[in-house]
C-alpha cells in the first residue's frame, strides 16, 4: 500500500512527489498539503519573513519598511 503524507506547513511538494520544498522568503504556507510553489503566500503589505519555510509574516518593526516582504529597511536610509 502507498502511504500519502501532506506536505507540512512552510512549504510544497511538486505534484506527484513527496519532496519538500521550503516556501522562499518573503512568503508563507500556513497550511498544509501546498502541491506548488503558488500555495507560499506572499507576505502582506506591512509584514516580512526573512526566512524559507515560514508558516506565518511578522509585522513590519516601527521605523522600517518592508516592501519587498523579505528585509525590513531603516526609513532613515530614505532622508
Amino acid at each position: 500500500a502507498t502511504l500519502c503524507k501532506l506536505c507540512p506547513i512552510g512549504t510544497y511538494c511538486p505534484e506527484g512527489t513527496a519532496i519538500f520544498k521550503a516556501c522562499p522568503p518573503g512568503t508563507h504556507q500556513p497550511t498544509n498539503g501546498g502541491t506548488s510553489i503558488a500555495a507560499c503566500l506572499k507576505c502582506p503589505t506591512g509584514t516580512y519573513q526573512s526566512m524559507a519555510g515560514a508558516s506565518w509574516c511578522g509585522p513590519c518593526p516601527d521605523g522600517y519598511s518592508c516592501i519587498d516582504g523579505i528585509t525590513p529597511i531603516p526609513l532613515s536610509i530614505w532622508g
